[in-house]
């Protein structure tokens, strides 16, 4: 078993690779891994979905996810992880409310949905869903805040179509369970 660890920013991107017999591929899966008070937590990539966690990292993003079988600049629906500081905000729930007053301004048309509250596997705690779209940008987005001990987590779904994103929302939500 191989394993990768790099400190970024309150997060940390774990790479673990199996390796089986003749029979089997190797195999890796992708998750970014944070601490949330009760001990380590992992944001997984979907499965069926690549996970890229080089070229993030010049955009301040962890890992990217995409569906597989095609490369990263090609697909019209992917996620990708971010955590930000807990400096300046008192909660998850001001985080959430500063970026919905954020993207207001920067795209005036935005309209905001808020959706049910999404437990994570370990129960300890439930993260917050914003739904995010303007038709007029051709942007649709899915976001999910949990908090962590050193930063809150903030994970996307993107996608360049409404039913794309319809059709992702499984995946993200494999992602924000995990």
């Amino acid at each position: 078993m191989r394993e990768t660890i790099s400190s970024i920013t309150g997060a940390a991107v774990l790479i673990l690779s199996f390796a089986g017999g003749p029979a089997l591929e190797s195999k890796d899966i992708c998750a970014v891994a944070f601490t949330d008070g009760q001990g380590i937590a992992m944001v997984a990539a979907p499965q069926g979905w690549e996970c890229d966690t080089k070229s993030p990292r010049a955009h301040d993003v962890h890992a990217f996810f995409y569906p597989g079988g095609a490369p990263r600049t090609a697909t019209t629906t992917f996620m990708y992880v971010k955590t930000v500081p807990k400096m300046g905000y008192a909660s998850l729930a001001e985080l959430v409310s500063k970026e919905v007053e954020d993207r207001k301004a920067a795209s005036p048309d935005l309209e905001v949905a808020t959706g049910d509250p999404v437990a994570t596997v370990s129960g300890h705690q439930q993260a917050l869903v914003r739904h995010y779209s303007s038709a007029r940008s051709g942007s649709y987005e899915s976001a999910a805040y949990l908090e962590a001990r050193e930063a809150y987590v903030v994970i996307v779904l993107s996608a360049k179509s409404e039913a794309a994103e319809k059709e992702a929302q499984q995946f993200f939500l494999e992602s924000v369970r995990s």
